[in-house]
């Protein structure tokens, strides 16, 4: 059962799914979740609390979200399970960049090799031309978006985290112009107060600042 941490009522969800001893629980985007982004621990506990029926949960975050590797969640202290206490203990997968080997063998699994062959030699150079960028998994899921237009080729990072916004924006709102810059205005406030999250409040003076 998949469930978005990033929707406001994901704790309610959790709690009318039916037979969770027999549920595999996937919750997707821990570092969306608002209440986690104002106390990520207070929110974790909580999750723990309401999903300790499941038969095995799963928990999706982006690494940076957390201010070191020593914040990341290991153990989460006791919580009342069953007849007993029981300490919640966590496995961490790592989703690492590909090598060279697994982008070429994505692109050959995502594209046909006889009819698309210029998709993959396109995807290729783009590839080449931002080498640390494209092999993150999450943004080669996206390289159907850098292809559309064959004029562009993409030779800067910032040139491909514009377009990727860009046809996010395409997707996800109707007023695209005011979205964009509203993008634009997180991006800059982020790059100058060096910081890799955006707690709400700081969320809101952007929201005023673009309105």
């Amino acid at each position: 059962m998949l469930v978005s941490l990033a929707f406001e009522r994901s704790t309610e969800i959790i709690r009318r799914i039916e037979e969770k001893s027999k549920t595999i629980l996937l919750l997707d985007g821990f570092d969306e979740d608002t209440h986690a982004i104002n106390d990520y621990i207070n929110r974790m506990n909580i999750i723990c609390d309401e999903t300790e029926l499941f038969y095995k949960i799963i928990i999706t975050c982006r690494t940076q979200f957390f201010p070191n590797r020593d914040s990341e969640p290991k153990y989460m202290g006791k919580i009342k399970f069953g007849t007993g206490n029981k300490s919640v203990e966590f496995i961490k997968y790592y989703i690492s960049p590909f090598n060279e080997k697994e982008v070429n063998l994505y692109l050959k699994k995502k594209y046909n090799y006889i009819f698309e062959r210029k998709k993959i030699e396109r995807s290729q150079k783009i590839i080449n031309n931002c080498p640390y960028l494209m092999v993150r998994p999450m943004l080669l899921s996206y390289i159907d978006d850098l292809l559309l237009d064959k004029t562009v080729k993409y030779e800067y990072t910032y040139e491909i985290y514009k377009e990727l916004v860009l046809k996010w924006i395409q997707r996800e709102s109707v007023k695209n112009e005011l979205l964009y810059e509203f993008s634009e205005k997180v991006a800059e406030y982020m790059f100058l107060k060096s910081r890799f999250i955006l707690k709400a409040a700081k969320f809101r003076i952007c929201v005023k600042n673009t309105i």
